[in-house]
């Protein structure tokens, strides 16, 4: 596009690497940030399509995290801001393939494969679009066509984001590969130690595994990093299809330590 060959375009360009750097990061407060950002790209630059795309998922991490700023039509703004990306660039992969990530939050699961398959068709070489058409097989209750997927990507990209090791992670427990789904989650941890939901899926496999002690620290861990944390919580962000694995997550998770309904506020 000619903007980038202008002082705008390289500005559009620095708040783009901004705004992704938040992105990555995924806590509440760098997702605060991230917004703030894309907003900025969007006014700045109204005729480039990712800064719509950063800003959806803004409004899907302040849902899966729990955000003060997450609302009831968080979910359907973020698709609608996919779909305007999309609208300004079809061929897109990546686009289609955080759609169907939109979509999997919404529990939409026809659709999610729809666009997840369509991404992958449009790029199939990419590591991104094979991790999040991994990520939504692996709750529609196929984790196991989801593996070979996370498998791809973590080697096509030796500098994958913290958010694929959490969710191959989450496939590799589910099949009951329970060594290495804790090996990812730690490996996630390495590089954002922030995720509460990391620790708390860490949690889970350690005590399937029989290591109660690391499942009690990990728990306190998503207790300090998300006080207002609760399985009551956790459940209502899920997106399995199917709740028989999500059942099993969240017993281990009991047991760990993570409570069921959120602390009550100290007076």
């Amino acid at each position: 596009m000619e903007i980038f060959s202008t002082k705008r375009g390289f500005d559009c360009y620095l708040k783009s690497l901004e705004t992704i750097g938040h992105i990555q990061r995924a806590t509440i407060p760098e997702t605060d940030l991230a917004r703030q950002k894309a907003e900025e790209g969007i006014a700045l630059c109204p005729e480039l399509p990712h800064f719509y795309y950063y800003l959806a998922v803004v409004h899907l991490h302040h849902h899966l995290l729990g955000s003060p700023k997450s609302y009831s039509g968080s979910i359907d703004k973020a698709i609608e801001l996919f779909r305007k990306a999309i609208a300004m660039d079809e061929s897109n992969a990546g686009y289609h393939a955080n759609l169907g990530w939109a979509y999997s939050v919404k529990k939409d699961h026809d659709k999610a494969i729809a666009e997840g398959q369509q991404a992958v068709a449009l790029n199939p070489g990419s590591a991104f679009v094979l991790f999040r058409y991994a990520e939504v097989l692996t709750y529609v209750g196929k984790p196991e066509e989801a593996i070979p997927l996370f498998e791809k990507s973590a080697r096509l990209n030796p500098l994958s984001p913290p958010g694929l090791y959490n969710a191959y992670g989450v496939a590799l427990r589910d099949v009951g590969r329970l060594e290495e789904a804790v090996a990812l989650h730690n490996r996630a941890l390495e590089r954002s130690p922030n995720l509460f939901s990391t620790h708390a899926n860490l949690a889970a496999a350690y005590i399937m595994i029989g290591r109660e002690n690391e499942a009690r620290v990990e728990a306190a861990e998503v207790m300090r990093l998300n006080p207002k944390f609760s399985l009551e919580w956790f459940a209502s962000v899920s997106r399995y299809k199917d709740t028989s694995a999500l059942d099993k997550a969240i017993n281990a998770m009991r047991k760990a330590g993570l409570p069921d309904k959120p602390p009550a506020a100290q007076p």
